[in-house]
């Protein structure tokens, strides 16, 4: 199969694959947070924070190291396999070790031991599958890697709700995490041995070039996670679990899209893009072809979201939610900020270039580590930490562009031009959520589906004029 007709079949995988799980986990994440409190939410989030530190150590880059590389042996796949493995059990026992310690991280009275040593088993859990997954992202099979997602996601969603209705309150997260990793890995395993099955064999000299490729990748993804996780490090430790909840909550509604729109673009851009970066005309087509299609999608949904912040909360999650409104429509401009920053990522490290990767999040850190102080030294709220994200996103993300222009070799004059015809929609977007506001519409379900309705039109009819040649020409290409 040509590279065109695989690129063209992940991307109709992958989006049937997105549009599933998108809806089940917004299905998922609304039932729990009619069920459990926002401080069990925060708890769950200060648990996945503190483990979430070792999850790039247990996978050293070696995934991306095995996309990135043309030709790569049994010998070596089988190495890097237990080397895989022997970093999840290491990474566990440090987690077994030092859980006691947690506290000393976050404000909350509750021994935060036991959860995370029950969430940190995905450690002897996933190494067994990782490399499987990689595989079949480098052999281009996207249908198969959606198939894993479907049927992992479905399956954990069964789980939680029925242990949040039997009362297991924060358990019935956790317990969902670790069983959503062992449904993983054996299907990672499954459609993955047909490709290769590791042997008992290991020589560190044969992997010496891809461990060191790993090592820049590990320390882009340990910088990154810090950079992603600052914000709930700050709140975690200052404001407590109540607060982080809701932050928390609204913060993954804002990065739903992003997390499954995105990477029907940047999961499959990576092997693509590594397969063509010596050439520069096509992976400047593909590049701009995928981060116009990306701000197509999430624009009007982050959009919505903002405008209409108060009422979707109301609607779908409950009063218990309202206080994290003004935070909800802070953190979707930042949503739509990395929209336009994920695929860069992607088009740099099939460059080979994991270097920059971690040069820039080691700078991106610290710009949010500064900015969240600053706004957190003016009122501590979990508004203030949104600000504080903004604001770093505005000063710095521009250089992150020019970045990926220099050293990726690609050109953002239509990228730029793009860009501006959808900032124009949000002139008439303001003004039909104004003027639907003012209509005599009390119930709140039915004054959100006008506005819905409206929206919708007006986005249609917007991309009708100003993409119809964009929009045909992506058609094309899929059909």
């Amino acid at each position: 199969m040509s590279l065109k007709r695989q690129v063209i079949k992940g991307i109709r995988w992958s989006v049937f694959g997105s549009v599933f799980t998108t809806v089940v986990q917004f299905a998922q994440n609304l039932i729990l947070a009619w069920i459990l409190t926002p401080k069990e939410f925060g708890l769950m989030a200060m648990v996945l924070v503190y483990i979430g530190f070792f999850l790039p150590i247990f996978d050293l880059g070696l995934s991306a190291a095995i996309i990135q590389k043309k030709n790569i042996t049994p010998l070596q796949l089988s190495t890097l396999y237990w080397i895989n493995v022997l970093l999840g059990v290491c990474c566990f026992t440090l987690i077994w070790v030092t859980a006691p310690f947690a506290n000393l991280f976050f404000s909350t009275e509750i021994d935060l031991a036991t959860f995370i040593r029950i969430a940190g088993l995905i450690f002897l859990i996933a190494p067994w599958g990782t490399q499987f997954n990689a595989i079949l992202a480098k052999s281009l099979q996207f249908d198969k890697q959606n198939i894993i997602s479907i049927i992992s996601i479905g399956l954990t969603f069964i789980v939680a709700i029925g242990l949040a209705l039997n009362n297991f309150g924060v358990f019935s997260l956790i317990y969902s995490f670790v069983f959503n990793s062992v449904i993983q890995t054996l299907l990672n395993f499954y459609f993955g041995r047909a490709h290769h099955i590791p042997r008992f064999e290991f020589d560190l000299g044969e992997v010496k070039d891809l461990l060191n490729f790993g090592l820049f990748q590990t320390g882009t993804s340990i910088v990154n996670y810090l950079s992603a996780n600052i914000d709930k490090i700050f709140i975690g430790k200052i404001l407590g679990s109540s607060a982080l909840g809701l932050y928390t909550v609204v913060w993954n509604l804002v990065l739903l899209p992003l997390r499954k729109i995105n990477p029907i673009v940047t999961k499959i851009a990576f092997p693509v893009f590594s397969k063509i970066h010596d050439n520069k005309a096509l992976v400047n087509l593909y590049y701009s072809n995928a981060l116009t299609l990306l701000m197509l999608i999430n624009f009007p949904i982050l959009l919505f979201l903002m405008l209409n912040s108060y009422q979707f909360l109301e609607l779908f999650y409950g009063e218990k939610w309202l206080g994290a409104a003004s935070t909800f429509s802070i953190l979707t401009i930042i949503g739509l900020l990395k929209t336009l920053a994920h695929p860069g990522g992607s088009l740099l490290l099939s460059k080979g270039r994991a270097d920059i990767g971690f040069y820039w999040n080691c700078l991106w850190t610290f710009a949010l580590y500064c900015s969240i102080s600053l706004t957190l030294s003016y009122h501590s709220s979990i508004k203030s930490v949104a600000l504080g994200q903004l604001l770093a996103g505005i000063i710095f993300g521009p250089l992150w562009h020019y970045i990926v222009m220099r050293y990726g070799k690609v050109g953002y004059l239509i990228i730029g031009i793009d860009m501006i015809k959808l900032l124009l929609f949000s002139f008439p977007a303001f003004g039909i959520v104004y003027l639907v506001n003012h209509l005599e519409i009390v119930n709140t379900a039915s004054l959100l589906s006008v506005k819905i309705i409206i929206f919708s039109t007006a986005y249609v009819l917007f991309i009708f004029f100003f993409f119809k040649e964009k929009i045909s020409n992506i058609i094309k290409i899929i059909k």
